[in-house]
């Protein structure tokens, strides 16, 4: 097995290993040596069904069905999550869904969030349908010390509005409808359960206030945060190819879909999402 890094900041191109096929255990625990080092592994070339993918996952841990948009289940296996271009929103207007096209940690929101979240895809358009990442333990790192010691101990509150970030990078909330999941919190920076390295733990797109502040005073630290740290000094963009599984790291990352897919093109995903464990404060 080869791994080959895909930008200076993160991500690693994984060649040599069909994933279709069995994979021993020293392959399988180089894929998590790699997955570890380099927050983001990328597998091209891979043939893989429903049920292929999902065993690949459970390598990594237990996956569970998502907690939005049944319609969109695998129906062959409901813990795959069929994500496409072609999704038209709820609301009537006719348009395309534009999922996940901002900075975002998936499934923050829930007491358990996902430890990591697997696609592979089915099809690509030629142009357009990058995912963007960036780095939070070098977010964290680069925070000035004085910032670092106010976020000591500090929990923040994540809830799911869907298909809307909540939170504005200038600094207002960025939605005023009503959340689809009741509120829950975690700590603002958390140690990594396998590296041991401390990262930041809050995200535009599901983090709506720290706890025990006044809400301006929270809605200007989180915005001073956000505007610290998504700069391209930490960030990674991910070209996809067709048959391409791409597994990344929501303890270490937040990530950002760009949909600018052309109306004669699709983009189609196999999506798992990996259950975490109890984490390190």
């Amino acid at each position: 097995m080869q791994v080959t890094p895909l930008g200076p900041v993160l991500g690693a191109a994984i060649g040599g290993v069909d994933l279709a096929g069995p994979i021993d255990a020293a392959t399988r625990a180089a894929l998590r040596r790699a997955f570890a080092d380099h927050q983001v592994i990328s597998v091209r070339d891979q043939h893989l069904d429903a049920p292929r993918l999902l065993a690949f996952c459970q390598m990594f841990g237990t996956v569970r069905p998502n907690r939005v948009r049944p319609q969109n289940y695998h129906p062959d296996q409901p813990e795959i999550y069929v994500l496409s271009s072609d999704d038209i929103d709820v609301f009537g207007r006719n348009q395309r869904i534009a999922q996940g096209d901002y900075w975002h940690t998936d499934q923050s929101y829930n007491e358990r969030p996902a430890i990591a979240t697997c696609l592979y895809s089915v099809e690509t358009p030629r142009e357009g349908g990058d995912t963007r990442f960036i780095d939070m333990y070098g977010a964290y790192d680069i925070l000035p010390a004085a910032l670092r010691a106010r976020l000591e101990g500090r929990v923040a509150e994540h809830v799911l509005i869907v298909n809307e970030p909540v939170f504005g990078i200038a600094g207002a909330p960025a939605s005023t409808s009503p959340p689809a999941t009741a509120p829950v919190h975690h700590p603002v920076t958390r140690v990594h359960g396998e590296t041991g390295r401390r990262a930041l733990y809050v995200n535009p797109g599901t983090t709506v206030r720290i706890v025990g502040m006044e809400k301006a005073e929270s809605d200007d630290l989180l915005a001073e945060i956000f505007a610290r740290v998504i700069v391209p000094e930490l960030e990674y963009r991910h070209r996809w190819t067709r048959n391409e599984v791409v597994m990344w790291d929501n303890r270490c990352l937040i990530h950002a879909a760009t949909n600018e897919v052309p109306a004669d093109q699709r983009r189609v995903m196999y999506r798992a999402l990996i259950e975490d464990v109890a984490q390190a404060a």
